[in-house]
C-alpha cells in the first residue's frame, strides 16, 4: 500500500486545477462540483468521466447543436416542496420550468445522437424526465414567468401539485 503525505493535493496545486475547471462551468452547481472535486482512484469511474469529457470536446469541435439553455439552481425550491403548507412564488415555478425545459432539450439531443455520444447519452437516459412538469406550469405562467391572463383557479391548483 502506498502512503502519500496529507498535503499531496496542495503540493500538486490541485486547488488551481479546480479553479481553472470551475471557470468553464456554466451553472452554480457545476462550479460547486468543480471546486469540490477530488482525484479518484476508481479506474472505471475515471474512464467514464474521460469518455464524457471527450464527447463534449467532440461536440465543440463538430459545432454540434448542443442545447445551451440556462440551468437554474432550484435547490431552494426543492427544499420548500418538502414543507407542508408552503406555496412557491411564481419565480420559483419559473425556475423549475426553466430547468425542466433545459434538461428535456439536453436529454432529447443526446438520445437523438446516442451513436455519436454514448457515454453522455447513458448518463441522461438514467434520469426520469417528466415533461408534464413544464406543461402544467405553462398553463399558468407565460414565458416571462408572469401569471397568464387565461389561467384558471383549477389550472393554478394543478400547477402547485
Amino acid at each position: 500500500m502506498l502512503i502519500y503525505p496529507d498535503d499531496i493535493l496542495e503540493l500538486f496545486e490541485f486547488d488551481k486545477i479546480r479553479e481553472h475547471l470551475s471557470n468553464y462551468c456554466r451553472t452554480v452547481m457545476g462550479r460547486e462540483l468543480a471546486e469540490a472535486c477530488i482525484p479518484s482512484t476508481d479506474l472505471d469511474h475515471v474512464r467514464s468521466l474521460l469518455d464524457e469529457a471527450e464527447e463534449f470536446r467532440q461536440m465543440q469541435i463538430a459545432d454540434a447543436a448542443f442545447p445551451a439553455d440556462d440551468f437554474p439552481d432550484i435547490r431552494e425550491e426543492l427544499a420548500q416542496l418538502d414543507v407542508a403548507e408552503v406555496v412557491l412564488p411564481m419565480d420559483g415555478f419559473h425556475r423549475i420550468r426553466g430547468l425542466a425545459r433545459a434538461f428535456g432539450a439536453v436529454q432529447r439531443f443526446l438520445i437523438k445522437n446516442a451513436e455519436e455520444y454514448p457515454a453522455s447519452e447513458s448518463r441522461v437516459s438514467e434520469v426520469l424526465y417528466e415533461k408534464s412538469i413544464a406543461q402544467h406550469i405553462d398553463r399558468v405562467l407565460d414565458n416571462e414567468g408572469q401569471m397568464r391572463p387565461d389561467a384558471s383557479p383549477d389550472q393554478i391548483g394543478r400547477a402547485h401539485v
